[in-house]
């Protein structure tokens, strides 16, 4: 019940802040999604339209709480589901996140690691009560954070 699996970068045995090193495709799509729903509803604002912007957040909400239910995955038993993550890397070995800087070394061993968070009670906010009370009843719907083995990656030129 997570929408997209997380990752982490290890240079060594250190992890490296991996969002300002790798361009992910789906992150970018997600923030272009944000700002233009955001200008949408500035717009409609500046209209003033109220109707129009209440109609607006119950679709918005109906619509989240289809993509949650539309999320939830259930396998037989010992049946395996593959997730993937489009990541680029633009080949700079240097990144700044904040404050800190990060310096991908040519002569380390670089790994990664997928992770994904099952959820249940963060999703509370989300959807109606009904479909909240229903995903919590369902024992079929497990909850936690399953993480990968650590994968070498090759940063090398």
């Amino acid at each position: 019940m997570s929408y997209y699996p997380a990752y982490r970068l290890y240079q060594g045995d250190e992890i490296v802040n991996s969002v300002s090193i790798f361009n992910s495709k789906t992150a970018k799509e997600e923030l272009h999604k944000i700002i233009k729903d955001s200008e949408l509803k500035l717009a409609q604002t500046k209209k003033g339209s109220k109707n129009n912007i209440y109609d607006d957040i119950t679709k918005n909400k109906m619509q989240i709480t289809q993509n949650i239910l539309n999320s939830i995955i259930k396998l037989n038993p010992k049946e395996i589901k593959k997730i993937s993550a489009t990541l680029n890397w633009d080949k700079n070995r240097y990144s700044q996140y904040f404050d800190i800087e990060y310096y991908l070394n040519e002569k380390a061993t670089h790994y990664f690691d997928l992770c994904i968070n099952l959820m249940k009670e963060e999703f509370k906010e989300k959807v109606s009560s009904e479909d909240f009370k229903r995903i919590i009843e369902d024992k079929t719907i497990i909850k936690g954070w399953i993480q990968s083995d650590k994968m070498e990656i090759n940063f090398k030129e």
